[in-house]
């Protein structure tokens, strides 16, 4: 099915079925890897991943990532480790349609679940550490399971950077977007501002060095990448939650028509990486 075709079916899904808002969100998870992996792989190369290294990733979702870390260290190992049994499901029908071998998928609660001590070459968290109830605690923990010299990265979100949109004249629903997201997140106990306390506090604070920061960014020009990066349902997902009402949608909708036909059309949107060295 090629990309125009699918967002046909996206917009002619039936977003209040649990099954299709469940298909639909780990389309919306598949697409955003792929549409930002091209800068993660440069920061992860920078960072210190090698073609030997042994891989811990927190929180491997449904294995989207966890299939392009085992392809980057094709003479290492990818342990993805997850606490929520159907994200392992899914992770391990991805990882066994990638037909990599060098990887093992693991439930565990690193809360509750020890991590093997001094064990991993470089441990990559990705949009999962907004998510930790105790985010200190984490990078601790992580930081243990490090040998010497090993580094963690933190691809994450801090909402205080906007998204940057051409023309400018348009920005405005981009950035009633943004703050619609924000606040969904924040309602269900992320933290959304996470991305330079990470670089300040946090990595520092758990004995880290040579922390680094750097702004990983995708962007959209036309339609269909516009689409990739933020799917229907997610503003849909915000009419149902009460954050946006139907005419926030239609306008939305209205607006964003506007903008993409203009022929100018750009939007940046950043997320931030973080790594430092044990």
């Amino acid at each position: 099915m090629g990309k125009s075709q699918e967002l046909e079916r996206y917009k002619a899904s039936d977003f209040t079925s649990e099954v299709a808002q469940i298909n639909l969100e780990m389309a919306r998870q598949r697409d955003q890897v792929a549409v930002s992996w091209p800068s993660e792989d440069v920061l992860l190369r920078a960072a210190g991943l090698r073609e030997d290294s042994r891989v811990l990733e927190c929180a491997c979702g449904p294995g989207y990532a966890t299939e392009r870390l085992a392809a980057m260290v094709p003479r290492g190992r990818v342990v993805g480790v997850d606490r929520d049994p159907d994200q392992l499901r899914n992770a391990r029908k991805t990882m066994e349609a990638s037909g990599a071998t060098n990887y093992e998928i693991l439930e565990a609660d690193i809360f509750k679940s020890p991590l093997p001590k001094e064990t991993f070459d470089f441990c990559y968290s990705r949009l999962s550490y907004q998510w930790f109830e105790d985010i200190a605690r984490a990078t601790h923990l992580l930081y243990d399971s490090l040998v010497p010299g090993g580094t963690l990265a933190v691809f994450d979100v801090d909402f205080r950077i906007p998204w940057f949109v051409l023309p400018k004249s348009h920005s405005d629903a981009i950035r009633r977007l943004q703050h619609g997201w924000e606040r969904y997140l924040t309602e269900r106990g992320a933290n959304c501002q996470l991305g330079f306390e990470l670089a300040r506090d946090l990595l520092p604070g758990a004995g880290f060095r040579n922390v680094v920061t750097y702004l990983a960014t995708s962007s959209a020009m036309n339609r269909e990448e516009f689409e990739r990066i933020e799917h229907p349902h997610v503003r849909r997902h915000l009419v149902r939650q009460g954050i946006w009402s139907q005419q926030d949608l239609e306008q939305f909708d209205r607006d964003v028509d506007d903008w993409l036909g203009s022929g100018k059309a750009y939007m940046l949107k950043a997320r931030v990486f973080v790594s430092g060295r044990k």
